[in-house]
């Protein structure tokens, strides 16, 4: 956790002769250093960027700071304490980026602490109350229903986390703690701080999506990395679904080939070879393709699986293949989510898009998406009326509806697991979108008789349930940690 402490006394003297009015100006500076300080706090938690790693700076919204900045009076107009100290050169942070909503500037502003504060780092296992109450400020108010209702729990290995915490605290007194692990042990200390507050009980907020999926707000199992939420849960077996979003679609295929003429009496798997496969064994298709895209790449295999994983993902749901921006609906100009993900490294996009087998996936997606926006307008009516899923016209927005469709359509499989493991008292440690973490693994006869239960529900056979296990984190000897570092 983060800590603000003004190091010159000029920032209070010169708030206090502008605002001479009793403990105002102390009251109002106390106040926006909470502020900031929250900010910066938040920034270290979701995402350190390898720039703020190396220059020693923070991504914040400042117009969200100024706009949530105390504010003082002076001759009968108020003004925020953030704007007050920028205009009389006494702000406690120097803006190194200003960010913004367009251009090559997009996002955040990059900021690093002025001459006149010290920011220093504590351990949030220190004060365990506070790194909790910054997660959940109103919790102590909130009845048993209300608890119920909003939040969901896990139980945390703390013994597992610190380990986590520990080889990571080796790693940055070796000084080589690269940005994403600094991410991640930022993160692990208050979620480590939260639990032990709470006797090992770590609580999430939910977050519910108009577009059918279940969300926490703030730090949560869903939004650490992999590593993290294996030390957090400790050892246990994660099932997720096979490629989801293709299942889901595939279960439309045969209805699209008896809605084709050209593929009739031909099989799923003859008629969407590419999705087939996909949904089959993605790493044959996802290995073609990189083997064609990255030429003399800077990322590394792991990097460039994500990469594709991610376009595919997109692709699935309509996502443009030819310009690099365009305008939304709200007359702005935005990237194409295929151009996001390739950083607009152009050569590695177009060898992407015209890969003979992406070519063919398109195509595929673009038959199954025709069915299932036509089967979907009848069975569901009532999609039109949802303002959301809509364009300016009145007219389903394709993208947004699959979406839709999809997350709803994937939240009802995870509940149809959910129900069985709670039918027959299997404990679920955490939810993850497509994806149900046991404590305990799972019987060949179980795994069988919850596909039953889901083909039988939803009628689609490609729903199927993939095991990984998970390990508790082990501390790792320093004279390895070392050799890890070197």
């Amino acid at each position: 956790m983060l800590k603000i402490d003004i190091i010159d006394p000029i920032v209070l003297t010169s708030l206090q002769a502008a605002f001479p009015k009793a403990n105002k100006a102390q009251e109002g500076l106390n106040k926006y250093l909470a502020l900031l300080t929250d900010m910066l706090n938040e920034s270290e938690l979701h995402g350190i960027t390898p720039f703020n790693q190396k220059v020693g700076t923070y991504s914040i919204a400042l117009g969200e700071l100024n706009k949530r900045s105390a504010t003082l009076t002076t001759n009968k107009k108020e003004i925020s304490i953030y704007a007050w100290l920028k205009n009389n050169n006494l702000g406690l942070m120097d803006i190194v980026q200003k960010g913004g909503k367009f251009g090559i500037f997009k996002g955040l502003s990059i900021v690093k602490e002025s001459k006149l504060i010290k920011i220093t780092e504590l351990d949030d296992n220190i004060d365990p109350y506070t790194a909790f109450n910054k997660l959940h400020p109103n919790f102590e108010n909130l009845t048993q229903q209300q608890l119920a209702d909003d939040y969901d729990s896990c139980i945390v290995n703390i013994a597992s986390l610190n380990n986590f915490i520990y080889n990571l605290f080796q790693k940055k007194k070796a000084r080589k703690l690269i940005s994403k692990d600094k991410t991640a042990y930022v993160q692990a200390l208050r979620i480590c701080a939260a639990a032990k507050y709470k006797n090992k009980i770590y609580y999430q907020k939910k977050k519910l999506s108009l577009f059918g999926r279940t969300y926490y707000e703030g730090l949560s199992v869903q939004n650490v990395r992999k590593d993290l939420r294996a030390a957090m849960l400790g050892s246990c077996y994660e099932y997720d679904m096979c490629s989801s979003v293709v299942a889901w679609k595939l279960g439309y295929a045969k209805a699209c080939i008896d809605a084709n003429k050209k593929l009739k009496y031909q099989s799923v798997q003859t008629a969407f070879p590419q999705c087939y496969q996909y949904w089959e064994d993605k790493s044959v298709l996802i290995n073609a393709i990189k083997a064609h895209v990255f030429i003399n790449s800077h990322y590394d295999d792991e990097e460039q699986t994500k990469l594709i994983k991610s376009a595919m993902t997109a692709l699935n749901f309509g996502a443009r293949l030819s310009t690099f921006e365009f305008e939304n609906e709200e007359g702005e100009n935005q990237k194409v989510a295929i151009a996001e993900i390739f950083n607009d490294n152009k050569d590695e996009r177009d060898r992407f898009l015209h890969f003979p087998e992406v070519k063919a996936f398109v195509s595929e997606q673009t038959l199954l998406n025709k069915t299932i926006m036509a089967i979907e307008k009848i069975a569901q009516p009532n999609l039109s009326a949802m303002p959301f899923l809509v364009n300016k016209r009145g007219l389903l927005h394709q993208q947004k509806t699959l979406a839709y469709l999809y997350q709803h359509a994937e939240t009802h499989v995870m509940d149809i697991v959910r129900a069985y493991a709670k039918q027959n008292n299997i404990t679920v440690l955490a939810n993850i979108h497509d994806a149900i973490i046991f404590k305990t693994k799972l019987k060949n006869s179980v795994i069988k008789q919850i596909h039953t239960d889901i083909v039988n529900q939803t009628g689609n056979n490609y729903w199927l349930l993939k095991e990984k296990k998970l390990n508790a984190v082990n501390k790792i000897p320093i004279k390895h940690i070392q050799q890890i570092v070197v």
